[in-house]
Order: C-alpha cells, then sequence, then structure tokens
C-alpha cells in the first residue's frame, strides 16, 4: 500500500500503475477526477469544473486514487492516467502466451469455490461492463481482499497473469459476530447513521413479520450493501461494549445477465451514458451540463423532427414492490413535440406542455416486483408543423433511484399499536365509508368532533435511505392538515375533490407524521371526516 505496483497481464496490454505524487504546481489537491482535456481516463490536474468542488458533489466527482477513480468512471473501458506530478515508473513488459488467450484477470475459482484464479474458467455475464470490473482483479491479493475478506484464500496461478505464484493473502480479523446482544441482527445505526451495528438500539415498529428482513440482516456487510450501497458503511460491532468503528470489505458481486435494482442510483455524474444501466433508440439521449438538478451532470434527449423518437430506456429486475423516482425538467409542447413515460409498452404517464417557465420537478413510477422496461420517449407527429415554435422541444432527466417501499392499506382492519399513535380526541377507525366506488376500507378521523377539537393519526417512521412518502386523501367537511417532524406539509379544507394522492421527499433517518384533522366551524355537520388510505413509504 502507497507504492508503485507494477501489473503484468496476459498477451501485453499492461495497464499503468496508480500513480503516486500530487501536491506540486498545476496537481489538484482533491484529488483524481475526468480528465477534462478529453473526458477520457482520469488524472490529479487542477483542470476541474468549479461545480465538482459543491458539497454534495465533491465526493461523487473525485477519488483518493488513479485506480478508484478509473473503476468509478470507466469500468470495463480503457482508462488512461495521467499524473500531474509527472509519470510513473514504467512496468516491466510482458510477453504474448497464446495459452493465456482468453483471460481477464483473477477472478474467483469456479471449480473449488475456495479462492481466485487467473484461468479462462469463469461466466460469460462477468465480461458486460457494468460487471467486468467488479469480477476480475488485477492481483490476487485484491481477489482475495474482494471475495473472501477474513478468510482463508487459496491462490490458483495458471502464470497467465505474470509475476509467479503469489502468497496467499493473510487472513484479516475474525468477522463480528453475526446477531447481535438483542438477537435481532445488523441494522442501520441509529445515532451515527454512517454505518450498520448489531445493538439493541432500534425502534419498535422494525420487529413487525412485514418490515423484520427489511430492517435486520444476518451479517455487517449485508447491511451495508442494503443501505449504503453507494457511501462509505461503517461497521459498528456492539460486542456489548466492543471496539471502535472498522470498515468492511465489500462481499462479491452475483453475477447477473439482467440489471437489478436493489439499491439503484444513477446520477449521469460519469459524463458517459454507456456506463449507466440505461440505454437509447432513435435520435440518441446525450450527457448534458447546461440544466442539472444536482451535481455537474443531467441527460437530455435530442431534438425530433416531424416523424422522429428520441428514446431513453431502462430494463431493470426489480427486487420488491416500489417506486422509481427521478427528477424531471422538460419543455415540451405539442405539436412540437411531447414526452410519453412508458412501463412495459403502456403509457404511464405523458408531457405535452407546461403554464410556467420550465422547471425541476420529482416524479415516480409504480413498479411492482420482477422485469420491467420503463421508456422515457419524447417524440414529433409525422405532420406539418405550425411556425413560431414554443418551447425548445427538450427533457431532461436527473437523479434516478428505486425504493422499495411498505404499504398501509388497513385490510388487515387493524392498527399496529407498535406503529400507529392518536393524539387529541378519540381514535381513527378502520371501515369502508370512504365515499366513491368500494375498493376497500380506509382510515378515517372519528365523526361527531365538536368546534376547536382535533384528532391525530401519528406515524413514527425510519427510513435509511429517504425517498418519499406517499398517501390518499379525501376531505369531506373540515380540515386536515399533514406534518413531517412537526412541519407542516400538505393542507385541504376544500370538499368535493375528491380522493387526492399527496407524495412528499424524505431525508434518510427517523421521521414523524401526523395527520391533523380539525371539524367545521359548525357543529354535527354530514361528513365531518378525513379519510387516508394506502399509506406508503420508503424502506
Amino acid at each position: 500500500a502507497g507504492k508503485d505496483c507494477p501489473i503484468q497481464r496476459c498477451g501485453g496490454g499492461v495497464p499503468a500503475p496508480t500513480p503516486t505524487g500530487g501536491g506540486d504546481a498545476g496537481c489538484s489537491a482533491d484529488g483524481w477526477h475526468i480528465n477534462q482535456k478529453n473526458n477520457q481516463g482520469c488524472t490529479n490536474d487542477d483542470n476541474i469544473v468549479q461545480s465538482w468542488l459543491q458539497p454534495k458533489v465533491k465526493n461523487k466527482m473525485f477519488k483518493p486514487t488513479a485506480k478508484k477513480c478509473c473503476d468509478h468512471f470507466f469500468a470495463g473501458k480503457d482508462c488512461p492516467i495521467h499524473d500531474c506530478a509527472g509519470p510513473a515508473p514504467a512496468p516491466a513488459p510482458t510477453t504474448s502466451d497464446p495459452a493465456c488467450e482468453g483471460t481477464h484477470g483473477w477472478h474467483i475459482d469456479r471449480i473449488k469455490q475456495d479462492g481466485c484464479s487467473d484461468d479462462d474458467n469463469f461466466v460469460e455475464s462477468w465480461l458486460h461492463p457494468n460487471m467486468k470490473a467488479q469480477m476480475f482483479k488485477t492481483t490476487p491479493q485484491e481477489c482475495c481482499e474482494q471475495f473472501f475478506p477474513n478468510k482463508s484464500c487459496e491462490v490458483y496461478d495458471t502464470g497467465c497473469s505474470g509475476g509467479g505464484s503469489a502468497p496467499e493473502p493473510t487472513p484479516g480479523p475474525p468477522s463480528p459476530p453475526s446477531s447481535s446482544c438483542a438477537g435481532h441482527g445488523w441494522h442501520v445505526h441509529r445515532e451515527a447513521n454512517d454505518g450498520c451495528t448489531d445493538d439493541d438500539n432500534i425502534v419498535e415498529a422494525w420487529l413487525q413479520p412485514y418490515l423484520k428482513d427489511q430492517m435486520f440482516y444476518p451479517s455487517s456487510q449485508g447491511c451495508c450493501d442494503k443501505f449504503f450501497p453507494t457511501k462509505d458503511c461503517k461497521v459498528y460491532p456492539s460486542a456489548c461494549g466492543g471496539p471502535a468503528p472498522v470498515e468492511p470489505t465489500p462481499g462479491p458481486p452475483i453475477p447477473s445477465s439482467s440489471n437489478s435494482a436493489t439499491n439503484f442510483f444513477e446520477d449521469f455524474e460519469g459524463g458517459d451514458l454507456s456506463l449507466t444501466k440505461f440505454e437509447t433508440r432513435g435520435i440518441p439521449w446525450r450527457i448534458d451540463e447546461e440544466f442539472v438538478f444536482n451535481g455537474a451532470k443531467s441527460v437530455k434527449n435530442s431534438v425530433t423532427k416531424p416523424g422522429q423518437s428520441s428514446k431513453l430506456i431502462l430494463a431493470m429486475d426489480f427486487p420488491a414492490d416500489g417506486l422509481l423516482i427521478y427528477e424531471l425538467r422538460h419543455d415540451v409542447f405539442m405539436p412540437w413535440a411531447k414526452l410519453e413515460v412508458k412501463l412495459d409498452e403502456m403509457v404511464d404517464k405523458g408531457f405535452q406542455g407546461h403554464t410556467d417557465a420550465a422547471k425541476w420537478e420529482t416524479q415516480k413510477i409504480s413498479v411492482t416486483k420482477g422485469l420491467h422496461e420503463i421508456v422515457w420517449d419524447v417524440n414529433t407527429m409525422n405532420v406539418a408543423l405550425p411556425p413560431n415554435q414554443r418551447g425548445s422541444s427538450t427533457v431532461w432527466i436527473d437523479d434516478v433511484r428505486f425504493f422499495g417501499t411498505l404499504t398501509l392499506d388497513w385490510e388487515d382492519n387493524e392498527f399496529d399499536d407498535n406503529l400507529v399513535s392518536f393524539s387529541g380526541i378519540g381514535k381513527w377507525r378502520i371501515d369502508d365509508s370512504l365515499p366513491g366506488p368500494k375498493t376497500g376500507v380506509s382510515a378515517h378521523s372519528p365523526n361527531g368532533l365538536l368546534p376547536g377539537e382535533h384528532s391525530t393519526m401519528e406515524i413514527k417512521w425510519y427510513s435509511p435511505s429517504g425517498g418519499l412518502v406517499t398517501f390518499d386523501c379525501h376531505v369531506g367537511l373540515g380540515t386536515i392538515s399533514f406534518y413531517i417532524d412537526d412541519t407542516l406539509e400538505y393542507t385541504e379544507d376544500q370538499p368535493g375533490k375528491g380522493t387526492q394522492t399527496v407524495d412528499t421527499v424524505i431525508s434518510p433517518g427517523e421521521h414523524t407524521f401526523s395527520w391533523k384533522y380539525e371539524p367545521p366551524e359548525h357543529a354535527n355537520m354530514p361528513m365531518s371526516m378525513v379519510w387516508i388510505d394506502n399509506v406508503e413509504f420508503a424502506i
């Protein structure tokens, strides 16, 4: 560690070692980033975009080493490295060996599954650009640390990676206990909120059958993979007062021929659409820096002409029911262009114009567990267009993420006392009295409240990754006010609007959600209630 490490590969093709240095004139003190001169490879020079230095962006755009920069931005592709402090020592030359053709580096030995090999016996899907950098390593040491942390790791050297046999890595410290003193497993550390622990400081509602498997994991690695997939994840082994936090070693990814939506997040900061799980058809979509929701980049369509279409496509295997949330800025007007958002070829939502200036808005798509294809299709009808075009016929998308969700639909006809509480006058009820078509039951405020009284339903919820809280609301007579942590997010006092869906973005952490109902000024008015149904939380 901290030294130059020449790497030899079968058949030539020697990648540059991770350079060291920095701090000289013309070098960036922030680390390694995409080379702005040609957008190819990584450098530590000071030719950067100023917006990269914003607190929310900096950790995404700068990496501590050249290798981490290449792995993040150019996984599975050539990544030239430019060190502003001067060239790194050239690695020793290597000769091509026909017997080594077809090898790609060190990977799990598929025959014995107890160590690493550099042979050509691997799964074809490992060569997919989204998988290659994860499944193949340049040295046996890296492979063992990646796939067999804290375990014995055999090394099976075929001679194709150069340098002869590598010694067996020294096993790390023993893994912390897999269960807490309370016996539930590993969960988000509630105080630090920056990693996982196995202590007994938990939310009681997590122990409910429908939540327990989502909130507790048998190992620290499983917890980190679930709640901190793209962030540093500290591990706090309790051991009833055990050692200080340690950083976990990532476990092996599961090879798959399809994209998985587990912990999915894409902000397009890599600068290359081919590095993402998205694809484009027709007139292509491209990375853009003109309008962004967060960071320095977003993705936008190409302007279409009559009869043309510009599609952005995401095909994913969703591990659970949930929400695909994204930020959208559109400037389309019919007949020059329209945006259709499709789920499995069915239009989920359409955009044909806007009244105010174009602005970023949070959009969502509800998906069920399984394989789905989502398409953002900007198209123009094949007709003669009128003069004086409105809008730029352009759509921007940023920060696409998936959250599994839990829905409280009250169909079991009871409130969970560990999750739901009440204050004010009376207790809410569950029945099928919601006006309109009968589609099941819903929760509603007590009937018969007098002017000046109120009744509040409250839910305490821990959302490790943030996301949305969504619910259906129907006001009879009176006023409903929805609060998150005592901050008013929604209020309605106009009858006759029917059932409305309300959604609000929430930050990671623990929140208190409150629905406060106040009756109208005149007592004993009919329909003096509010109905709440389908409360949906990110998990």
